[in-house]
């Protein structure tokens, strides 16, 4: 089976600057280099670095194009101006004729745009709109009825995704894939170094309960709302730790607002590598998720199950489908501060300090086969 995959995004793959959705199709790809059940292409946004990476791939295609500059006078920018249409701008127009230059069984196309409808009209092969967001948070529900016609499938994360989809009254297939997480755990014997090496990095005895955010430094997943909770909440001995770096000038703006109302308990990691979270979440007691969107799929909830950690996070979107029993879910409503505020005292004061099971996050492996399962399945309904 001959499939492309093609994110229209800024982010190259392999993953060499990060991202969620390409970390998930690089686990695809790396499991595929050893079952090998799919002729996989992916077209990526040139990345020297990612290039480097390729070259390890015996299995995948790595089709790199270059972005083109926007101009602000263009067709793309006239278009939208006279009739309030978005159609692709240069890198997407060709992008798409690299596309055509074969044919696939299948294009999985993961972008949210309204450029959508244009693009998947314009890829000569099958396209499936592989959805790792919520659509409707960023599209009119008019816009996503008419792009998944343009579909011959849509593929989801969550089934809160799903069910958003099918809102609209899509006539399409509509599948779920549940993510999967390819961070490993630090091994047991290694446990108590490196949490002493990580808190001593950063000044928390190991008495000190330590809760742990991370992720993108952006208003949607409610870091501000999370220092807030944490300074309300003045628990003795405690410590919150924020792991990530914002990525333009918005966001920079975003951490020194947080930055105003935070106390001396708060400190800051900056980004950190995929490779090292794991030693991060060793280092933590509880691992905080305060969004504030329409979560689809929380990734951070399997990476602390299969590190053992205990985790607030928002009841929002999917995030209550990949919660697992050492999970508290804060109610997203009026008292939203104040909730969050309560859990991180629960977790402090109570007897809740001890993860109740052993749980196996969704393993890459069983992610991969998932997939393979889907796209089995839309091949013989077109026998």
């Amino acid at each position: 089976m001959k499939i492309a995959i093609a994110t229209f995004a800024d982010l190259p793959n392999p993953p060499s600057k990060g991202g969620a959705v390409e970390s998930l199709i690089d686990d695809l790809c790396k499991i595929n280099e050893k079952k090998n059940q799919l002729s996989l292409d992916v077209f990526s946004v040139y990345d020297s670095a990612a290039v480097e990476l390729a070259k390890d791939y015996r299995n995948t295609e790595f089709i790199y194009y270059r972005r083109y500059k926007n101009r602000r006078i263009s067709k793309k920018n006239i278009v939208h101006k006279l009739f309030d249409k978005s159609i692709p701008d240069r890198t997407m127009q060709e992008l798409i004729k690299l596309i055509n230059l074969n044919c696939y069984d299948y294009v999985l196309v993961t972008s949210i745009n309204y450029e959508m409808e244009y693009i998947f009209q314009k890829i000569n092969s099958r396209v499936i709109w592989y959805l790792h967001g919520d659509p409707i948070s960023v599209l009119s529900r008019e816009a996503i009825k008419r792009i998944t016609n343009h579909c011959y499938a849509v593929i989801t994360v969550s089934d809160f995704v799903n069910s958003r989809i099918t809102s609209v009254d899509s006539k399409c297939k509509v599948m779920t894939i549940r993510n999967c997480t390819d961070l490993l755990p630090v091994q047991p014997k290694e446990e108590f170094a490196v949490r002493q090496e990580i808190r001593g990095e950063i000044g928390v005895r190991d008495s000190d309960k330590l809760f742990v955010y991370i992720g993108r430094i952006t208003p949607i997943k409610g870091i501000y709302e999370l220092v807030e909770a944490f300074v309300i909440a003045n628990i003795k001995n405690t410590k919150l730790l924020i792991v990530g770096a914002p990525s333009d000038e918005s966001e920079k703006i975003y951490l020194k607002k947080i930055k105003s109302i935070a106390n001396q308990n708060v400190i800051y990691w900056g980004y950190a590598a995929h490779g090292s979270l794991n030693k991060l979440y060793c280092a933590a007691d509880c691992i905080v998720a305060p969004s504030v969107c329409q979560e689809a799929a929380l990734l951070i909830a399997l990476e602390a199950a299969i590190c053992h950690r205990f985790l607030i996070a928002t009841k929002i979107g999917g995030i209550p489908e990949y919660a697992d029993d050492n999970t508290i879910l804060v109610e997203y409503n009026e008292r939203f501060v104040n909730n969050l505020a309560d859990a991180m005292q629960y977790i402090c004061a109570s007897a809740y300090h001890i993860v109740q099971k052993k749980i196996e996050s969704n393993p890459v492996e069983k992610y991969y086969d998932d997939f393979c399962n889907v796209l089995l399945q839309f091949t013989k309904e077109d026998i």
